[in-house]
């Protein structure tokens, strides 16, 4: 009787773990601050990739990644480096594949300013940037559990100004057990991969 306790216990421990959530909580600005957390724990990943110990080095780190957005910006105006995140972010939800349909955004807000030293190509700016934006919220709206009180999108163009601006602040969450679903489902796909190319090769022996 006490081994079915004992099992009954761990059973329920992990109907637990997998019916609780993933969160992921990013925010771009000049950098990119990225935290998860599950239960109680929480961890703040370092975009860059590297673990700084020092302030010196986490500063460093900080210029390094407000650098990457702003030299993003710099180069392909704020139109082309807001397409750029946006299509990045449906590669990955792509290959997230039907788990994707299952990640609740808890909050999304954003605010981009489109400014040049020229009015003309500010304005040329802030319309693409309106067929960027919109076209590509209402997808992720259809594709994910989304929450519209709590979304705020701003797109704004400043005739006054000569830098533009992006701030995105997200909160996403998903349930372990679609996160295990989808990863088993990758790993089946590369073991049928596997074993046929296998069995390929005994045959042309």
């Amino acid at each position: 009787m006490t081994a079915l306790y004992i099992i009954g216990c761990i059973a329920a421990i992990f109907v637990l773990l997998f019916l609780s959530s993933i969160s992921v909580h990013c925010v771009i600005d000049d950098e990119i601050n990225v935290k998860l957390g599950f239960l109680f724990f929480r961890k703040r990943l370092n975009p860059s990739g590297k673990q700084e110990d020092d302030s010196k080095k986490t500063e460093k780190s900080q210029t390094k990644n407000k650098n990457y957005v702003k030299r993003l910006i710099e180069e392909k105006g704020v139109a082309s480096a807001l397409s750029e995140l946006l299509g990045i972010a449906k590669i990955i939800l792509k290959k997230i594949g039907t788990a994707a349909g299952h990640i609740r955004v808890k909050r999304f807000d954003m605010l981009v300013t489109t400014a040049s030293d020229d009015p003309a190509k500010t304005a040329v700016e802030y319309g693409t940037l309106c067929a960027a934006v919109f076209p590509a919220l209402s997808f992720f709206q259809n594709l994910l559990k989304w929450n519209e009180n709590k979304t705020h999108v701003s797109v704004k163009s400043d005739f006054c100004s000569d830098k533009p601006t992006l701030y995105i602040d997200m909160k996403l969450k998903l349930r372990l057990w679609f996160i295990a679903k989808a990863a088993a489902g990758v790993f089946w796909i590369l073991i049928k991969q596997k074993v046929k190319e296998t069995t390929a090769k005994y045959r042309s022996l």
